[in-house]
């Protein structure tokens, strides 16, 4: 499968792996594989040319590469004047998500986050993150 140049037959462009007791499973935006774990041998010592049997069978499920139809479905919706499904406060609360992992990763501590001002309370160290100065001439806009 090739996606955004990838080479390889089992490469995968950015995604997440989910690893469990019995299957590890990859999801990204193109799709899910399910690599199950083998049964371990019976007894105990390692026997040569033994085959260890999968718990369960194998699943890849892919789907073409979506960004052609997302850039359709925005074009669509800037001609309909309608809004998208994915409209920029589904944007601002993803990316929010990140970002307060970032801002808990830099200091090092587990933060405390109001929704309602997009602020950590009572962390000015946390909240220096939020926001950074203007590139000049860019700072007619104060938010304090």
């Amino acid at each position: 499968m090739r996606y955004y140049g990838m080479m390889g037959p089992e490469d995968r462009p950015h995604g997440m792996a989910f690893y469990g007791t019995e299957a590890v499973l990859f999801v990204d935006r193109i799709g899910m594989e399910l690599y199950p774990e083998p049964k371990p041998p019976e007894g105990r010592g390692r026997r040569r040319g033994f085959v260890w049997e999968p718990r369960m069978e194998k699943i890849k499920v892919n789907e073409d590469e979506p960004t052609p139809l997302h850039t359709k479905y925005f074009v669509d919706c800037v001609r309909a004047r309608k809004e998208p499904f994915a409209n920029i406060e589904v944007g601002v609360r993803a990316t929010v998500i990140a970002c307060m992992g970032n801002v808990a990763y830099w200091t090092g501590r587990k933060l405390k986050w109001d929704a309602g001002t997009f602020s950590f309370p009572g962390d000015k160290e946390a909240g220096s993150y939020t926001f950074r100065p203007y590139r000049k001439p860019w700072d007619l806009v104060n938010f304090t």
